[in-house]
This record gives C-alpha cells, structure tokens and sequence, in this order.
C-alpha cells in the first residue's frame, strides 16, 4: 500500500482496493461516527428547545402549533420572537424556501444583532450545499464587514462553509470556529 500523507490525511491511488480489515476498520468509524452525531444531535436539540422557551416564553407554544403565527413573528417588535420565528420557520415547519428571502433580508437589515446572528444561520441552513455564488458573496461580504459583530460574522462563516458544502472547505472543523481569527481566508476570497 502506497498511501501519501500530507496535512494529517491519508490519500491513496485511484487504481488500489482497501482490504477487507481496513473496510472493518472504516465502517466501524463511520458506525462510531454516527453515534457520536446522534448523541450531539440530541444535545443540541434539548439546548435547542430551552433556547426558544426562554426566548419566546408562552409565545412558543402558539408558534409550534400554527405556522402562520411563526410566519407573522418574523416581523414582531420583540428581537427575541422574530429569532425563534426564523428557527421555527426553518426547522420545524420546514418553510425554508418559503422564508429564504426574508432571512437574506433580515441577516443584513435587522438592527438587533442577535437576530442578523439567527437569521445568518437561516440563510445558510435556506441554501444549504447549493454553492449558491450570489448568497456566497453575500456572506463573504458580511465575513468581512468588521462593523459586523463577531457573532454574526462567525455565523456567516459557518453558513458560507454550509451553503459551499463541507467537501469543498479545508478550514479548521466547523465547531472550532469561534471568531474571525479562526476563519480560513482564502476561502472566504474564492467566494467574494
């Protein structure tokens, strides 16, 4: 086996076959991989859940039950029900396509910084894995807005690496993003 290594991956000749251990090997990763994402999953989505009771209190309950009350907050007074009506909207009752436009809007527009931050999230999660390059210029203008904060430029990183699709980024993995000195630059240039 003639395996070539560089940058801490393993890359192998188009014209070799794993062997049947190292297929073992591979699956029993993936299985480990899936369960970990799994465990995760669950934990994000319990942080999910107390996130939006806390922020829309006994608003949430109407919102869960009637997609037009979701879609009406949208554009609510409160800063905190127009971002649980994004995350609503998007993943409970799966209106992405249908709100997409909106969160574009609010991402850039919104006055209240956490609601570019959750509506950033949104146009990522509306486009994701399309390489969209209209909403990719979009981000990386908002990625490189300094007078953006550093929230809502590291949402729009992360939502630049999702709309791009995680096979085409080399960056630092997503959860070890946690500010602009994190970002990968050149990446966010390709898509400017």
């Amino acid at each position: 086996m003639s395996d070539v290594t560089g940058d801490n991956e393993n890359f192998r000749n188009d014209d070799e076959v794993l062997s049947e251990e190292e297929v073992n090997h591979y699956l029993a990763r993936f299985d480990s991989l899936e369960k970990d994402l799994e465990e995760l999953d669950g934990a994000n989505r319990l942080l999910l859940d107390a996130w939006r009771e806390q922020l829309a209190g006994p608003h949430l309950e109407p919102m869960l039950g009637d997609q037009e009350e979701t879609l009406r907050r949208l554009t609510d007074p409160s800063a905190n029900l127009r971002r649980v009506a994004i995350h609503l909207a998007i993943d409970h009752w799966m209106l992405g396509e249908l709100v997409a436009d909106q969160c574009e809007e609010m991402a850039q527009t919104d006055l209240d910084p956490g609601v570019r931050e959750t509506a950033v999230g949104g146009v990522g999660s509306c486009y994701l894995g399309t390489k969209n390059a209209r909403i990719s210029r979009v981000l990386a203008r908002m990625i490189k807005d300094e007078c953006q904060p550093d929230k809502v430029r590291t949402r729009a990183y992360t939502a630049l690496v999702a709309v791009q699709g995680h096979s085409n980024y080399r960056g630092k993995r997503i959860l070890e993003i946690h500010s602009p000195a994190d970002f990968e630059w050149d990446f966010v240039e390709e898509h400017s």
